[in-house]
């Protein structure tokens, strides 16, 4: 019989703040959070630097330990073992890092102020209706129609992939046809 992991290691002693718990928690389970972390970046960065892949595990470490543990407080030993749980954040954690470079630190309402378009060139789309697309929507339809980007350029300002911008643009002129549909009809 397989003896569990979470027996092992006391983790109400490492949200307690016992140091010794938290070094063996650590040391436990350092290898697997490294090989999710380094599956991840390998796979979508061809030449991974092996400091990426330490920085990342330790940010993996660094965000169970967040806002007072919030994501260790969080684990259900009844839902998965803590193997598999510290691996989804491992694999998250790298993600983010793929797709942002060294975590997206610039907090969305920063983003979006940032993509305004400034009063000396105004955007000569027209306004978008309040309350019809979502902040994504439009920061991807501000970059497209009012700062003229090309999906790629969209796709990298953002820090996700081409289609996925495609996608959002998609869902936000069906939400707009909608809208303005729905406005005539009730003329």
């Amino acid at each position: 019989m397989r003896t569990s992991m979470v027996a092992t290691v006391d983790i109400h002693s490492c949200i307690d703040g016992d140091k010794k718990s938290w070094n063996g928690f650590v040391d436990r389970y350092m290898p697997v959070v490294y090989a999710g972390v380094k599956k991840v970046i390998q796979s979508k960065i061809h030449k991974a630097n092996p400091e990426d892949i330490r920085d990342v595990t330790q940010n993996v470490f660094i965000r169970l330990v967040k806002r007072d543990f919030h994501l260790l407080r969080r684990y259900d030993a009844s839902r998965c073992s803590m193997v598999t749980y510290l691996t989804i954040i491992a694999r998250s954690t790298a993600l983010d890092f793929v797709r942002y470079g060294f975590f997206n630190s610039i907090p969305l309402d920063d983003f979006d102020r940032d993509l305004r378009v400034e009063d000396e060139d105004p955007c000569r789309w027209p306004e978008f209706p309040e309350g019809v697309l979502t902040e994504r929507q439009l920061m991807v339809m501000r970059l497209l129609f009012c700062k003229d980007y090309d999906v790629s350029m969209a796709a990298d300002a953002l820090g996700i992939k081409a289609q996925t911008v495609r996608s959002i643009k998609h869902q936000a002129l069906s939400r707009l046809r909608d809208h303005y549909g729905e406005e005539v009809r009730a003329s």
